[in-house]
């Protein structure tokens, strides 16, 4: 057990991180296309709103890029130097994406704040719409997609990016709003406006991306010890007492600790059995991807004996 339960547990990580990079790639491409046709357009229409949504997409386009270079390296196997894997990279890879929408996120406020300085006459054609309401349409597609494919491949690098998608498209139904009110004769000012809307959007997809990252790296609990706890006094009537258990990680690279109590003329034999009893009870009933440590203490019936 001890020498095939990291063996089946690398090659399902390998063979997740594939598909997770396919993933990532094919969104690649349908981002760039959206981003290509909102910043065409917004240049033809003279719309900052247009512009500011089309950057947010080629914002979503960069962050592929660097998703793609942050999983390859995430998948790269324990050596000496890093015996716990290179896991870590890809939450590293999740903060540099919060940072690129800062980014695009500030950009769309200094171009709105240019066009309320020095406004410009907007051109609002059906056609621009239909551009709109096309990258609309890709952006549903493909925030849902990525979002089950992150819960499913348990990848914070894809539920992180489908946030940034997800914020596209509140983002972009205001600015077609918006576009549809000034061709119907509101003034030009709701175009900057809206711009202030998207970057309001984008400013709220970093924070999710920046708190869904960093829980990870500051080590939040991810499994609840109750349940650990029940699970394991069911089971194992053996173990008198559970305690200090703990967990951390990611979905795909679980940690957990704990201190049970059983009989102190328990065998080392024994308890060694215990042990990998239960890390099977945990993977099979909690969390596949777990990595169990137990420290094993000597129970003592104090009612009994006195004795701690």
């Amino acid at each position: 057990f001890s020498i095939l339960q990291p063996f089946k547990g690398n090659m399902m990580k390998d063979k997740n991180y594939k598909k997770i990079q396919y993933i990532l790639f094919v969104i690649l491409i349908l981002n760039i296309i959206v981003a290509v046709s909102k910043i065409v357009m917004g240049n033809i229409s003279k719309s900052s709103a247009m512009s500011a949504d089309g950057f947010a997409s080629l914002a979503d386009g960069l962050s592929n890029v660097i998703a793609i270079v942050g999983v390859y390296l995430a998948s790269k196997p324990e050596d000496e130097d890093h015996q716990y894997g290179h896991g870590k990279i890809e939450i590293i890879t999740g903060l540099i994406i919060g940072l690129f929408l800062l980014y695009a996120g500030f950009n769309v406020v200094m171009e709105a704040i240019g066009k309320i300085k020095n406004p410009v006459d907007i051109n609002i054609s059906p056609l621009s719409l239909l551009v709109m309401l096309f990258t609309l349409v890709i952006n549903i597609i493909v925030a849902y997609y990525e979002y089950k494919k992150g819960n499913e491949l348990n990848s914070p690098i894809l539920i992180a990016d489908s946030l940034h998608t997800k914020s596209d498209i509140f983002v972009t139904v205001g600015v077609i709003i918006a576009l549809i009110l000034i061709r119907f004769g509101m003034p030009y000012i709701l175009d900057p406006v809206a711009s202030f809307v998207v970057s309001l959007m984008i400013f709220y997809a970093a924070y999710n991306v920046f708190k869904e990252n960093i829980n990870i790296l500051i080590d939040v609990k991810i499994v609840d010890d109750k349940e650990v706890k029940n699970l394991v006094m069911t089971e194992y009537p053996c173990v008198k007492e559970m305690h200090k258990i703990h967990s951390r990680g990611t979905k795909n690279n679980v940690f957990m600790d704990m201190h049970i109590q059983v009989d102190p003329k328990m065998t080392v034999e024994e308890s060694h059995r215990l042990m990998h009893n239960i890390e099977r009870t945990i993977q099979k009933n909690i969390e596949e991807n777990a990595h169990v440590i137990i420290h094993i203490e000597p129970y003592f019936d104090n009612k009994k004996d006195g004795t701690v």
